[in-house]
């Protein structure tokens, strides 16, 4: 794990870069309307239902595009979450950079450098996020029968949704629908970086506050990017292009047929 002043740095960072970028898409509507149909203009979550990457990147397969109330989750669904969130192409890429990050601070020198320390990083930054991801989204969420998704608020003014984003890592759901205290969260974010001490060489009490201090906080980042990303991604130019680009597509797919059509209604007409 890397140093907490730099977690903090990059933290704040990328908060500030998703608050700007939430801000900016919540200011304005989205644009070209005339050329999209008006099922195209719709917001993307009702299409496909959050399982997307943020930025490309991060999976986002625990969000739900509101906050209706939905069947419950199962306990092998819980474990599913867990699973496509451990095993995505994405969860290797954070590690590495987590683990080049650490071996560029030499964090924790009993690691050693060179190839062999990179590979202790590594595995100590991917394990970091498996168990985690089991402990908060699966084990602690069907032991207390508690809903590990996160349902977008999705209207409202900036500071009420991104209040609700943070506090989503305290306030969670029942399976049966009812607001609850995120125990699941909180127990497991503590189960999780107390079992951290197995593999790591610092293994005081402070260190370990330090670990669940730092996964709950970046619970709390990633809430905040699962609330905007639906938004920010209406409002990025080359999406609209992109929208426009296979309606204008879908238009000229559909002309030859519609002149078809025509053809063969004015030979029936002919005939007659």
């Amino acid at each position: 794990m890397i140093s907490l002043q730099s977690l903090i740095q990059i933290f704040r960072s990328a908060l500030l870069t998703l608050l700007v970028s939430a801000a900016w898409a919540q200011s304005e509507q989205p644009v070209a309307g005339s050329l999209l149909p008006s099922s195209a203009s719709q917001p993307a979550e009702t299409e496909q239902s959050g399982y997307e990457r943020i930025f490309g990147i991060v999976p986002s397969h625990n969000t739900l595009s509101n906050q209706s109330i939905v069947a419950p989750l199962s306990t092998r669904g819980k474990f599913g979450l867990a699973g496509a969130d451990s095993f995505d192409q994405s969860a290797f890429v954070l590690a590495g950079i987590y683990a080049g990050l650490g071996q560029w601070q030499h964090q924790y020198p009993e690691f050693g450098l060179g190839a062999t320390g990179l590979a202790k990083r590594y595995a100590t930054a991917y394990a970091d996020q498996v168990i985690g991801n089991y402990m908060v989204e699966a084990i602690f969420p069907a032991l207390l029968h508690q809903d590990p998704r996160y349902y977008r608020m999705a209207r409202g003014g900036f500071i009420k949704r991104t209040a609700y984003a943070v506090s989503r890592v305290l306030i969670t759901r029942s399976d049966s629908g009812a607001e609850r205290f995120n125990f699941a969260q909180v127990a497991g974010t503590a189960t999780a970086a107390g079992i951290a001490n197995i593999y790591y060489p610092d293994r005081g009490v402070s260190s370990t506050i330090q670990r669940f201090g730092i996964q709950l906080a970046s619970g709390g980042v990633f809430n905040v990017m699962k609330e905007y990303w639906p938004d920010i991604r209406q409002r990025l130019p080359f999406r609209r292009r992109i929208e426009a680009g296979k309606h204008l597509n879908k238009t000229r797919d559909a002309a030859p047929a519609i002149r078809d059509n025509k053809d063969i209604a004015a030979t029936e007409l002919s005939v007659r």
